[in-house]
């Protein structure tokens, strides 16, 4: 029947089965993984496996050749890398340590159905994995930040736009009001605000006003 692990605890002085994947990166910094792994053997497999295990339990094979074959590739693959491009890589990283544990343990009459990283990568040094968190940490605030003040600039954009639309629809407005008014209207307003009386005085200037009897 299929045998599950998950190699998971970071803690470097862990000697358990469950204890996580190490690996070195090309500037060697040591590094921590969790993943899940699930072997069977297939009954068409049965007399490979034998053959090659004798008698020995599947649970002992995952935890001491597989596992060993597992944290070999890994740690193959890290040192290609350097810690700060290791991130980008990690699928990448993965995906060749599957198919080279995969293909080599099917040889002897082993299935390997799961293998795949458990959580994100931790770090030997804890000062290491301190400063990486605080870094990002700081670039989350930055994020924040830089995504309120985007906001804040398409908010006063978007008012500033409005007030501009409502002056040029204003001024058009008034535009139109100017070329609508003629003198003919302008006369007819004037006469239906008159109230009907006559001048009292006339004069073109102040020396020369007379009163009208």
């Amino acid at each position: 029947k299929p045998v599950s692990r998950s190699w998971e605890s970071g803690d470097s002085a862990a000697t358990s089965a469950n204890k996580a994947i190490f690996g070195e990166t090309s500037d060697g910094i040591g590094i921590y993984v969790g993943m899940n792994c699930t072997a069977m053997i297939e009954e068409a497999d049965a007399a490979k496996f034998l053959y090659r295990y004798n008698n020995t339990p599947l649970e002992t094979i995952i935890d001491t050749d597989i596992k060993k074959m597992v944290e070999d590739q890994f740690n193959m693959e890290t040192s290609k890398y350097t810690s700060t491009d290791l991130l980008n890589h990690k699928a990448e990283i993965m995906e060749a340590v599957k198919t080279n544990v995969v293909k080599y343990f099917k040889e002897y009459g082993i299935t390997i159905t799961v293998l795949g990283l458990k959580e994100g990568i931790s770090y030997e040094n804890p000062a290491i994995q301190k400063a990486i968190d605080e870094k990002f940490a700081s670039e989350q605030k930055l994020v924040i930040q830089q995504n309120e003040n985007e906001a804040n600039i398409a908010k006063a954009e978007a008012e500033a736009q409005a007030i501009l639309i409502a002056a040029q629809a204003q001024a058009e407005a008034n535009r139109l009001l100017a070329e609508s008014i003629t003198d003919k209207i302008l006369a007819k307003m004037y006469y239906e605000k008159w109230n009907g009386t006559l001048p009292t005085v006339y004069g073109a200037d102040a020396n020369s006003i007379v009163q009208i009897p």
